[in-house]
């Protein structure tokens, strides 16, 4: 299917409420499809408004939970910065650079500079599947948890600045993976919400079809060359 942006959505809810009140000017309308109904039509309209906020509120939640992560793996205390600074450490220490911990942890951060801070997706996926940067991040952390072994099993790693200290860094660990989990619910539930939405408009009794069968009702009732069929023609989806 395709992406539609959210102004076309809200147009052409606003396209639903014009339909209505066009019918409602005329006094032979009496469909026998309940669906065609002006109440059945007024029924399926508010739940397409409920529909157009539920996802425009899951979209600003997954646009903050991303910035939060971003922030952790890109930011100025994120996981790319501190994993360097681990590695800083290391090279302080009696072996340097020699030191088997500083070429381990040099590997992990090279391989954390291939990752770059991607852009958010203009729309969404209706998948449930991982997208290609969703995946990155858990590569990512995967990098942070191999440094994490490496130092927690050095008994000289003592260092001051309390951000690269053992325990600290695994509680940033920690929280970098509940922002993956967060994001990762988050966009289950905008895909689902973006999948309901879309029968609503496009559904088998959804708007689109309603419009279809409104016209074709009101050209059996009225004729084609009727006043009342050329009014709800111009009524566009």
């Amino acid at each position: 299917m395709t992406s539609l942006s959210e102004a076309t959505y809200g147009q052409r809810y606003q396209h639903g409420i014009d339909l209505i009140a066009c019918i409602r000017t005329f006094s032979d309308y009496a469909p026998t499809n309940a669906n065609l109904t002006i109440d059945s039509l007024e029924a399926l309209l508010k739940q397409i408004d409920m529909a157009n906020s539920d996802v425009t509120s899951r979209q600003n939640a997954i646009a903050l939970g991303r910035e939060k992560r971003n922030d952790g793996y890109y930011g100025d205390r994120g996981l790319k910065k501190r994993s360097a600074m681990i590695r800083d450490y290391l090279a302080s220490l009696p072996e340097g650079r020699n030191s088997i911990s500083f070429k381990s942890v040099q590997v992990s951060c090279q391989k954390l500079v291939n990752y770059q801070k991607s852009k958010s997706p203009k729309t969404e996926p209706t998948k449930k599947t991982s997208s290609q940067s969703e995946t990155s991040f858990g590569s990512m952390l995967q990098q942070g948890k191999s440094i994490l072994a490496i130092i927690s099993a050095l008994p000289v790693y003592a260092p001051t600045n309390a951000d690269l200290r053992v325990d600290n860094f695994k509680a940033f660990l920690l929280d970098l993976e509940a922002c993956n989990q967060t994001v990762a619910e988050l966009q289950i539930a905008l895909s689902q919400a973006i999948q309901n939405r879309a029968q609503l408009y496009e559904g088998d009794t959804g708007l689109r079809s309603r419009f279809t069968m409104i016209k074709s009702y009101v050209a059996s009732t009225f004729s084609k060359q009727s006043a009342e069929y050329v009014q709800v023609l111009k009524v566009k989806y």
